[in-house]
Protein backbone atom coordinates (compact mmCIF):
# COMPACT_ATOMS: atom_id res chain seq x y z
CA UNK A 1 0.00 0.00 0.00
CA UNK A 2 2.81 2.02 0.68
CA UNK A 3 4.45 1.39 -2.55
CA UNK A 4 1.23 2.42 -4.39
CA UNK A 5 0.77 5.48 -2.33
CA UNK A 6 5.01 6.23 -3.52
CA UNK A 7 4.57 5.53 -7.11
CA UNK A 8 1.42 7.87 -7.42
CA UNK A 9 3.53 11.08 -5.66
CA UNK A 10 6.38 10.24 -7.88
CA UNK A 11 4.23 9.88 -10.99
CA UNK A 12 2.79 13.70 -9.77
CA UNK A 13 6.03 15.18 -9.78
CA UNK A 14 7.33 14.03 -12.60
CA UNK A 15 4.18 15.02 -14.26
CA UNK A 16 4.95 18.40 -12.96
CA UNK A 17 8.55 18.21 -13.75
CA UNK A 18 7.65 17.30 -17.53
CA UNK A 19 4.86 20.12 -17.86
CA UNK A 20 7.60 22.89 -16.53
CA UNK A 21 10.44 21.54 -19.26
CA UNK A 22 7.61 21.69 -21.89
CA UNK A 23 7.10 25.21 -20.88
CA UNK A 24 10.75 26.11 -20.09
CA UNK A 25 11.29 24.73 -23.85
CA UNK A 26 8.40 26.54 -25.56
CA UNK A 27 10.85 29.46 -28.10
CA UNK A 28 9.65 33.17 -27.12
CA UNK A 29 8.58 34.85 -30.54
CA UNK A 30 10.66 38.12 -30.81
CA UNK A 31 8.81 40.79 -31.97
CA UNK A 32 10.18 42.92 -34.66
CA UNK A 33 11.26 46.37 -33.58
CA UNK A 34 10.45 49.58 -36.03
CA UNK A 35 12.36 53.26 -35.03
CA UNK A 36 10.10 56.27 -36.12
CA UNK A 37 12.01 59.42 -36.31
CA UNK A 38 9.47 62.16 -37.12
CA UNK A 39 10.43 65.82 -37.70
CA UNK A 40 7.75 67.53 -35.98
CA UNK A 41 6.18 68.02 -32.11
CA UNK A 42 4.33 64.92 -31.08
CA UNK A 43 1.12 67.03 -31.53
CA UNK A 44 1.89 67.42 -35.37
CA UNK A 45 -1.68 66.34 -36.40
CA UNK A 46 -0.75 65.70 -40.20
CA UNK A 47 2.35 63.64 -39.16
CA UNK A 48 0.92 61.35 -36.71
CA UNK A 49 -2.28 60.79 -38.82
CA UNK A 50 0.36 59.91 -41.32
CA UNK A 51 1.84 57.46 -39.03
CA UNK A 52 -1.06 55.90 -38.07
CA UNK A 53 -1.70 55.11 -41.65
CA UNK A 54 1.53 53.55 -41.77
CA UNK A 55 0.85 51.21 -38.71
CA UNK A 56 -2.91 50.15 -39.93
CA UNK A 57 -0.85 49.59 -43.61
CA UNK A 58 1.25 46.91 -41.90
CA UNK A 59 -1.77 45.70 -40.22
CA UNK A 60 -3.63 44.83 -43.37
CA UNK A 61 0.13 42.85 -44.09
CA UNK A 62 0.69 40.51 -41.30
CA UNK A 63 2.38 42.80 -38.34
CA UNK A 64 0.65 43.39 -35.26
CA UNK A 65 1.65 45.61 -32.54
CA UNK A 66 2.13 43.79 -29.47
CA UNK A 67 2.03 40.27 -30.97
CA UNK A 68 5.20 40.25 -33.79
CA UNK A 69 5.60 43.76 -33.79
CA UNK A 70 6.81 47.08 -31.61
CA UNK A 71 7.34 50.53 -32.38
CA UNK A 72 10.17 53.07 -30.81
CA UNK A 73 9.49 57.09 -31.70
CA UNK A 74 10.69 60.31 -31.65
CA UNK A 75 9.43 63.37 -32.50
CA UNK A 76 12.02 65.98 -32.51
CA UNK A 77 11.55 69.89 -33.97
CA UNK A 78 13.49 70.13 -37.08
CA UNK A 79 16.36 71.13 -35.72
CA UNK A 80 19.94 69.88 -37.04
CA UNK A 81 21.10 68.85 -32.51
CA UNK A 82 17.87 67.79 -31.71
CA UNK A 83 17.03 65.61 -34.83
CA UNK A 84 20.89 64.24 -34.39
CA UNK A 85 19.88 63.33 -30.34
CA UNK A 86 16.83 61.67 -31.49
CA UNK A 87 18.25 59.64 -34.36
CA UNK A 88 21.24 58.27 -31.92
CA UNK A 89 18.52 57.21 -29.55
CA UNK A 90 16.74 55.17 -31.99
CA UNK A 91 19.99 53.92 -33.33
CA UNK A 92 21.47 52.76 -30.14
CA UNK A 93 17.72 50.28 -29.56
CA UNK A 94 19.02 48.50 -32.90
CA UNK A 95 15.89 48.22 -34.67
CA UNK A 96 15.24 46.20 -37.32
CA UNK A 97 14.91 48.98 -39.52
CA UNK A 98 13.87 52.97 -39.08
CA UNK A 99 10.97 54.83 -40.66
CA UNK A 100 11.29 58.51 -41.15
CA UNK A 101 10.23 61.74 -43.19
CA UNK A 102 12.22 64.81 -44.31
CA UNK A 103 15.42 66.29 -45.52
CA UNK A 104 16.83 66.89 -41.96
CA UNK A 105 15.58 63.78 -40.05
CA UNK A 106 16.94 61.68 -42.93
CA UNK A 107 20.27 63.46 -42.92
CA UNK A 108 20.29 63.02 -38.89
CA UNK A 109 19.64 59.53 -39.32
CA UNK A 110 22.62 58.66 -42.40
CA UNK A 111 25.05 59.53 -39.93
CA UNK A 112 23.75 57.78 -37.29
CA UNK A 113 23.81 54.26 -39.08
CA UNK A 114 25.54 52.97 -42.12
CA UNK A 115 23.74 49.32 -41.35
CA UNK A 116 20.18 49.52 -39.93
CA UNK A 117 17.60 49.71 -42.79
CA UNK A 118 16.11 53.22 -43.42
CA UNK A 119 13.24 53.94 -45.25
CA UNK A 120 12.36 57.49 -45.47
CA UNK A 121 9.23 59.22 -46.90
CA UNK A 122 8.59 62.47 -48.50
CA UNK A 123 12.40 63.62 -49.48
CA UNK A 124 13.08 65.59 -52.25
CA UNK A 125 15.71 65.02 -54.52
CA UNK A 126 17.84 61.63 -52.53
CA UNK A 127 19.96 61.06 -55.16
CA UNK A 128 21.77 64.81 -55.03
CA UNK A 129 21.29 65.36 -51.71
CA UNK A 130 23.29 61.74 -51.37
CA UNK A 131 21.89 59.99 -49.28
CA UNK A 132 21.42 57.19 -52.02
CA UNK A 133 23.68 56.76 -55.26
CA UNK A 134 20.81 56.43 -57.64
CA UNK A 135 16.98 55.75 -58.28
CA UNK A 136 16.75 52.58 -59.04
CA UNK A 137 19.41 51.09 -57.20
CA UNK A 138 19.89 53.55 -53.99
CA UNK A 139 22.62 51.13 -52.78
CA UNK A 140 23.73 51.10 -48.68
CA UNK A 141 21.31 51.34 -45.97
CA UNK A 142 18.33 53.53 -47.49
CA UNK A 143 15.48 53.64 -49.57
CA UNK A 144 11.56 55.10 -49.59
CA UNK A 145 9.24 57.27 -51.27
CA UNK A 146 10.50 60.48 -53.00
CA UNK A 147 8.83 64.03 -53.18
CA UNK A 148 10.73 64.57 -56.18
CA UNK A 149 8.68 66.50 -58.58
CA UNK A 150 10.74 69.97 -59.72
CA UNK A 151 7.62 70.35 -62.19
CA UNK A 152 5.71 71.44 -59.01
CA UNK A 153 7.37 75.03 -58.79
CA UNK A 154 5.86 75.80 -62.43
CA UNK A 155 2.80 74.27 -61.23
CA UNK A 156 2.46 76.55 -58.03
CA UNK A 157 2.74 79.82 -60.30
CA UNK A 158 -0.11 78.10 -62.92
CA UNK A 159 -2.60 78.01 -59.83
CA UNK A 160 -2.14 81.42 -58.43
CA UNK A 161 -2.10 82.71 -61.98
CA UNK A 162 -5.21 81.16 -62.42
CA UNK A 163 -6.50 82.04 -58.95
CA UNK A 164 -5.30 85.42 -59.26
CA UNK A 165 -5.34 86.71 -63.22
CA UNK A 166 -3.16 89.96 -62.45
CA UNK A 167 -0.86 88.93 -60.10
CA UNK A 168 2.44 91.11 -60.26
CA UNK A 169 4.51 89.74 -57.30
CA UNK A 170 5.54 85.91 -56.54
CA UNK A 171 7.57 85.23 -53.47
CA UNK A 172 9.00 81.85 -52.83
CA UNK A 173 9.60 81.48 -49.38
CA UNK A 174 12.35 78.22 -47.96
CA UNK A 175 14.45 77.36 -45.47
CA UNK A 176 18.02 76.58 -47.66
CA UNK A 177 19.52 74.39 -44.36
CA UNK A 178 16.43 72.31 -44.48
CA UNK A 179 15.00 72.89 -48.29
CA UNK A 180 18.72 72.74 -50.03
CA UNK A 181 16.32 71.52 -53.14
CA UNK A 182 14.59 74.66 -53.19
CA UNK A 183 16.80 75.97 -55.86
CA UNK A 184 15.08 73.83 -58.44
CA UNK A 185 11.80 74.76 -57.26
CA UNK A 186 12.50 78.29 -58.37
CA UNK A 187 14.15 77.53 -61.46
CA UNK A 188 11.00 75.98 -63.13
CA UNK A 189 8.68 78.74 -61.38
CA UNK A 190 10.72 81.16 -62.83
CA UNK A 191 10.36 79.28 -66.05
CA UNK A 192 6.88 79.17 -65.82
CA UNK A 193 6.40 83.33 -65.10
CA UNK A 194 9.10 84.33 -67.76
CA UNK A 195 6.44 85.28 -70.32
CA UNK A 196 4.12 87.17 -67.34
CA UNK A 197 4.87 90.19 -66.26
CA UNK A 198 5.37 89.03 -62.51
CA UNK A 199 8.33 89.41 -60.38
CA UNK A 200 9.47 86.28 -58.65
CA UNK A 201 11.44 86.77 -55.52
CA UNK A 202 13.51 84.22 -53.53
CA UNK A 203 12.56 84.68 -50.11
CA UNK A 204 15.03 82.55 -47.80
CA UNK A 205 14.25 82.41 -44.32
CA UNK A 206 15.88 81.06 -40.85
CA UNK A 207 13.68 81.49 -38.24
CA UNK A 208 9.81 83.16 -37.41
CA UNK A 209 11.88 86.38 -37.53
CA UNK A 210 12.63 86.20 -41.46
CA UNK A 211 9.17 84.61 -41.87
CA UNK A 212 7.92 87.76 -40.69
CA UNK A 213 9.84 90.44 -42.59
CA UNK A 214 8.83 88.39 -45.45
CA UNK A 215 5.31 88.23 -45.42
CA UNK A 216 4.96 91.94 -44.57
CA UNK A 217 7.22 92.87 -47.15
CA UNK A 218 5.97 90.95 -49.74
CA UNK A 219 2.64 91.98 -48.61
CA UNK A 220 2.86 95.81 -48.95
CA UNK A 221 3.15 95.02 -52.84
CA UNK A 222 0.88 95.76 -55.08
CA UNK A 223 -0.77 92.12 -56.57
CA UNK A 224 1.37 90.05 -54.06
CA UNK A 225 0.93 86.29 -53.28
CA UNK A 226 3.11 83.71 -51.70
CA UNK A 227 4.88 79.90 -52.43
CA UNK A 228 5.22 78.17 -49.54
CA UNK A 229 8.66 75.68 -49.56
CA UNK A 230 7.48 71.97 -49.22
CA UNK A 231 10.20 71.34 -46.19
CA UNK A 232 10.05 70.26 -42.37
CA UNK A 233 10.53 73.95 -41.42
CA UNK A 234 7.64 75.34 -43.30
CA UNK A 235 5.48 72.80 -41.86
CA UNK A 236 6.65 73.44 -38.46
CA UNK A 237 6.33 77.45 -38.62
CA UNK A 238 2.91 76.79 -40.29
CA UNK A 239 1.05 78.41 -37.52
CA UNK A 240 3.39 81.38 -37.41
CA UNK A 241 2.73 81.57 -41.65
CA UNK A 242 -0.97 81.26 -41.95
CA UNK A 243 -1.05 84.06 -39.01
CA UNK A 244 0.86 86.49 -41.20
CA UNK A 245 -0.98 85.80 -44.24
CA UNK A 246 -3.80 86.18 -42.75
CA UNK A 247 -2.83 89.70 -41.55
CA UNK A 248 -1.17 91.03 -44.04
CA UNK A 249 -4.51 89.54 -46.66
CA UNK A 250 -1.78 88.11 -48.78
CA UNK A 251 -3.04 84.95 -51.06
CA UNK A 252 -0.45 81.83 -50.69
CA UNK A 253 -0.19 78.56 -51.99
CA UNK A 254 1.21 75.33 -49.61
CA UNK A 255 2.91 72.43 -50.55
CA UNK A 256 0.52 70.24 -48.18
CA UNK A 257 -3.11 70.09 -47.36
CA UNK A 258 -2.88 70.72 -43.41
CA UNK A 259 -2.12 74.53 -44.76
CA UNK A 260 -5.57 74.79 -45.80
CA UNK A 261 -7.52 72.78 -43.39
CA UNK A 262 -5.92 74.85 -40.92
CA UNK A 263 -7.24 78.07 -42.71
CA UNK A 264 -4.84 78.75 -46.11
CA UNK A 265 -6.03 79.53 -48.83
CA UNK A 266 -4.70 76.50 -51.68
CA UNK A 267 -2.35 73.67 -51.64
CA UNK A 268 -1.12 71.25 -54.34
CA UNK A 269 1.22 68.74 -53.59
CA UNK A 270 1.99 65.12 -53.19
CA UNK A 271 -0.30 63.04 -50.99
CA UNK A 272 1.58 62.55 -47.42
CA UNK A 273 -0.70 60.48 -46.20
CA UNK A 274 -0.37 57.94 -49.44
CA UNK A 275 3.38 57.88 -49.19
CA UNK A 276 3.46 57.06 -45.73
CA UNK A 277 0.90 53.71 -46.65
CA UNK A 278 3.10 52.64 -49.57
CA UNK A 279 6.30 52.80 -47.32
CA UNK A 280 4.49 50.15 -45.30
CA UNK A 281 5.21 47.36 -48.55
CA UNK A 282 8.81 48.16 -47.85
CA UNK A 283 8.93 47.59 -44.31
CA UNK A 284 6.89 44.70 -44.64
CA UNK A 285 9.66 43.66 -47.42
CA UNK A 286 12.90 44.53 -45.41
CA UNK A 287 11.42 42.62 -42.36
CA UNK A 288 11.28 39.62 -44.12
CA UNK A 289 14.88 39.84 -45.50
CA UNK A 290 15.10 42.13 -47.96
CA UNK A 291 17.50 44.52 -47.97
CA UNK A 292 16.88 48.34 -47.87
CA UNK A 293 19.76 49.05 -50.72
CA UNK A 294 18.34 46.23 -53.31
CA UNK A 295 14.68 48.46 -53.60
CA UNK A 296 14.37 50.98 -55.75
CA UNK A 297 13.51 54.31 -54.60
CA UNK A 298 9.84 54.79 -55.32
CA UNK A 299 8.53 58.58 -56.85
CA UNK A 300 5.01 60.22 -55.60
CA UNK A 301 1.84 58.49 -57.55
CA UNK A 302 -0.95 61.26 -56.52
CA UNK A 303 -1.09 64.72 -56.21
CA UNK A 304 -4.24 66.53 -54.47
CA UNK A 305 -5.41 69.99 -54.94
CA UNK A 306 -7.34 71.62 -51.83
CA UNK A 307 -8.98 74.57 -51.92
CA UNK A 308 -10.30 76.92 -48.97
CA UNK A 309 -13.08 78.30 -50.09
CA UNK A 310 -13.87 80.30 -46.95
CA UNK A 311 -10.24 82.31 -46.74
CA UNK A 312 -10.50 82.70 -50.77
CA UNK A 313 -14.00 84.54 -49.25
CA UNK A 314 -11.87 86.78 -46.66
CA UNK A 315 -9.23 87.06 -49.75
CA UNK A 316 -11.60 88.94 -51.76
CA UNK A 317 -10.82 86.18 -54.49
CA UNK A 318 -13.43 84.37 -56.95
CA UNK A 319 -12.29 80.86 -57.48
CA UNK A 320 -12.76 79.81 -60.50
CA UNK A 321 -15.14 76.84 -61.67
CA UNK A 322 -12.19 75.04 -63.79
CA UNK A 323 -10.28 75.19 -60.79
CA UNK A 324 -12.58 74.11 -58.51
CA UNK A 325 -13.79 71.17 -60.17
CA UNK A 326 -10.01 69.69 -60.50
CA UNK A 327 -9.82 70.35 -56.38
CA UNK A 328 -9.59 66.71 -54.90
CA UNK A 329 -10.76 68.36 -51.80
CA UNK A 330 -12.95 71.69 -50.87
CA UNK A 331 -13.30 73.13 -47.64
CA UNK A 332 -16.38 75.54 -47.22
Amino acid sequence: MSYGRRDVILGFVGAALTGATGNAAQPTVRLKLIGILMPAAANDRQLQSSVVGFKQQLESLGWHEGHNLRFESRWAIPDAATLRAAAAELVQLAPDLIVTASTPALSALSEATHTIPIVFVAVYDPVGQGFVSGLAHPGANITGYAALEWTLGGKWFEVLKELIPDVSHVGYIFNPVTAPYAVHFLETLRTAARTHPVEISSAPAHDDTDIERIIRVLGSKPRPALIVAGDAFTLSHRAAILRLTAEQHLPAIYPFREFVEQGGLISYGPDIADLFQRAASYADLILKGSKAGELPVQQPTKFELVVNLKTAKVLGLTVPTPLLARADDVIE
